[in-house]
């Protein structure tokens, strides 16, 4: 951890900026040696989704709070939207030593957008190409969990959530530092999939 740690900071240089991509074991390592080596304040902090995670904050202490700015692709972690109330619930009857985290609310969306699906076929299409065929037809699944409706088309690039927050470490919990932003569509596949979301009306 600590000569990775100061490889990183090194790297990126004074003002420059590091970007993480671990999950939390592993960050969190990484994190807490470049507290001990009083390196927090020599780049500017960001991380990918896996560290938005109930077990990190308190791990990494009050040092962190506004200095590390994580991707959160989904809802606040102690949100209180109907389907976050249903996936802590879930996660407590049969998953309760695993913390609360961004893996988890993507398999809960995932098995709540196919389950939903699927119980509204009628029964004669409950069969093999029925059910492709309601899943390549998905649009505006709601959920608290996402910024904007779900949707699954056929389409050669797929990128339905594409709007996200970003999170703060405080007081022992993951706090909201930027509220639901548009992915820029300065990236070519955005374009793409901007474009699609406004020709089909796939968001509603």
């Amino acid at each position: 951890g600590k000569v990775m740690a100061q490889a990183i900071v090194s790297q990126a240089g004074d003002g420059g900026g590091v970007v993480l991509d671990f999950t939390p074991p592993e960050g969190v390592k990484i994190m807490q040696a470049v507290a001990q080596q009083g390196l927090i304040d020599k780049v500017k902090w960001g991380s990918s989704t896996p560290l938005n995670d109930t077990s990190v904050p308190d791990a990494v202490g009050e040092q962190w709070e506004n200095k590390m700015f994580i991707n959160a692709e989904l809802a606040l972690l102690d949100s209180n939207g109907p389907d976050m109330q249903l996936y802590r619930a879930i996660n407590k009857k049969y998953s309760p030593d695993n913390p609360l985290g961004s893996f988890g609310q993507m398999g809960f969306v995932a098995a709540k957008v196919f389950t939903d699906t699927v119980l509204e076929l009628p029964e004669d299409q409950l069969n093999k190409e029925g059910i492709n065929e309601a899943i390549l037809n998905i649009k505006g699944f709601k959920t608290d969990i996402l910024c904007k409706p779900w949707y699954f088309q056929k389409m050669k690039l797929h990128v339905p959530n594409n709007t996200d927050r970003t999170v703060t470490p405080k007081d022992g919990k993951m706090v909201e530092a930027e509220g639901c932003t548009d992915i820029p569509d300065s990236y070519p596949d955005m374009k793409y999939v901007r474009e699609f979301e406004a020709q089909n009306d796939v968001n509603k």
